[in-house]
């Protein structure tokens, strides 16, 4: 298993269900490991919903969907395989 870190950019008032159209879960199934730099969000689970502020380090188990509170910035790990798997159902979810 390869996790390269990713820059990644999450702008407010986006949601992950907005993507997830034909998701079979609607969740995130890609497990993600990282550091909040900037911003806040929401993480919804199955378990519940639990905020994250700039300045934590976070583990999202798979089946999460997070939603932006502000512009987030954050390093994330992620499994290759996983990642590319969510990423090329959102980018079909884009047309």
């Amino acid at each position: 298993m390869t996790c390269p870190s990713r820059s990644c950019v999450f702008r407010r008032a986006r949601t992950w269900h907005r993507s997830s159209r034909g998701n079979r879960t609607n969740l995130c199934q890609c497990p993600h490991w990282g550091y909040l730099l900037k911003g806040r969000l929401k993480m919804r689970t199955k378990s519940g919903d639990e905020i994250y502020e700039a300045g934590q380090a976070f583990y999202w188990a798979p089946g999460h969907a997070p939603e932006a509170l502000e512009d987030c910035e954050y390093i994330d790990f992620s499994p290759t395989k996983e990642f590319n798997e969510v990423i090329d159902h959102v980018k079909a979810q884009m047309g």
